[in-house]
């Protein structure tokens, strides 16, 4: 299980319990650590989790400009001929 999540961490669909479960599985053998440091993995993973978020917006956005250039440049190819 712990391999299939973390083949999926490029993926911005991931839900909160993949993370949480994720976490757990990751931490479990460290149940001896202060809670200040599973606080800060938790913290991360939140950190991943609006990277990958942005990414995707961001990539959706580059695509709309593009397609956007690509109108006004067959608009203007048409107009000069």
């Amino acid at each position: 299980m712990l391999q299939r999540l973390l083949s999926q961490l490029d993926q911005p669909e991931l839900l909160y319990s993949d993370y949480l479960l994720l976490a757990f599985l990751l931490l479990k053998p460290l149940e001896q650590l202060h809670f200040d440091y599973l606080m800060l993995v938790f913290l991360l993973l939140k950190l991943l989790e609006s990277w990958l978020r942005f990414r995707s917006c961001l990539s959706s956005w580059l695509i709309g400009q593009l397609s956007r250039c690509r109108l006004w440049t067959s608009l203007c190819l048409s107009a000069e001929t």
